[in-house]
């Protein structure tokens, strides 16, 4: 972490830090959030737990209200199309399967022609 002259400002308000930013996904009321902050007890890094243990005091004054995820509606010719494009992509399956199945067989029957010459 590198520090700079926002960074003190930056911690103290909720929704203001670069890791904030990063969370801003999961703090959207979409998802549930566990968040741990973890601490050295080297005092060389006190600068950090400083900082750390304010990111962790801002972060318990986030209020995050769940709110339901938008539904899209999907129209029946949506649906039309949609079940067409199935049905091509099955019939384009099932014809890769059936010249698969010929290319083996023509495959084996030319093992079988080798071995008999030979």
């Amino acid at each position: 972490h590198a520090k700079n002259d926002d960074d003190d400002d930056a911690t103290a308000r909720p929704g203001r830090s670069a890791l904030t930013d990063v969370l801003r996904p999961a703090l959207d009321g979409t998802s549930l959030l566990c968040l741990i902050c973890t601490m050295s007890p080297r005092p060389g890094d006190a600068g950090e737990t400083s900082r750390t243990l304010r990111f962790a005091t801002a972060a318990l004054k986030l209020s995050i209200h769940p709110r339901p995820k938008e539904l899209t509606t999907v129209t029946s010719d949506e649906v039309k199309r949609y079940r067409e494009e199935i049905d091509i992509l099955r019939r384009r399956l099932a014809e890769a399967e059936r010249a698969e199945t010929v290319r083996r067989r023509e495959a084996e029957e030319e093992a079988r022609d080798g071995a008999d010459e030979a």
